[in-house]
């Protein structure tokens, strides 16, 4: 990874997520807008790489968990999934050490588990 660490990267996701989910409540809107304005904020580390992205989707599934979403548009669905469900360990393997990967391999397991438990819908235009 280019500008910040495994680590690092992780505890951004979790205190950014948090704080955009906060704002998006305070002025009266929901988990969509906060979910699209991390990917909005995030969308350079995102197209940094696959290691990012994977690290960075990964913890946006785990965070979504601990506040107990339980559904997600389509739209963020799909593009959760193409990250997550494509995970290859031999395509991180070159920018993470072998520590972080397997660190990764246990969080994707469980971004997996969670993406697909959510239900999904879509925004009316």
């Amino acid at each position: 990874m280019k500008e910040v660490t495994f680590d690092e990267l992780i505890e951004w996701v979790q205190e950014d997520y948090e704080d955009f989910r906060n704002c998006a409540f305070k002025v009266g809107e929901g988990i969509p807008q906060s979910i699209e304005r991390f990917f909005y904020e995030y969308k350079n580390l995102i197209e940094d790489g696959i290691c990012e992205a994977t690290v960075i989707f990964a913890t946006l599934c785990i965070e979504l968990k601990k506040y107990e979403v339980d559904s997600i548009t389509k739209r963020h669905y799909d593009k959760l999934s193409k990250v997550i469900d494509s995970y290859d360990e031999s395509k991180v393997a070159s920018c993470l050490s072998d520590e972080e990967v397997k660190k990764l391999n246990v969080r994707v397991a469980e971004a997996k588990e969670i993406l697909h438990g959510f239900k999904l819908y879509s925004l009316k235009k």
